[in-house]
């Protein structure tokens, strides 16, 4: 991975600029919006997943490490199972 500016700091900015300011909030905040698309889109949200904040979680702006993808699952199986329908959640624990 290559970092897209030489300041990690700037890099840092821009990556959350560009993922949360744009795209979260831009697009998939709308999306996800009540009524919107009959209620059938939905994302997971990571901006406050743990460790994230760390610069070690991550190889460049917006790749985490392996280990960083290892706990982006543990949130996203979670957020998965939250939007199941309730006998679904209960068939798999």
């Amino acid at each position: 991975m290559q970092r897209v500016l030489p300041n990690l700091a700037e890099g840092k900015k821009f990556a959350d600029l560009l993922l949360q300011q744009g795209f979260r909030d831009r697009v998939l905040k709308p999306l996800a919006a009540p009524g919107a698309f009959g209620d059938m889109f939905s994302y997971a949200d990571f901006s406050n997943a743990p460790g994230i904040a760390d610069p070690d979680f991550w190889y460049d702006e917006i790749h985490p490490k392996e280990s960083g993808f290892a706990q982006f699952a543990v949130v996203l199986n979670q957020q998965i199972r939250d939007v199941l329908p309730t006998r679904k959640q209960q068939a798999i624990g």
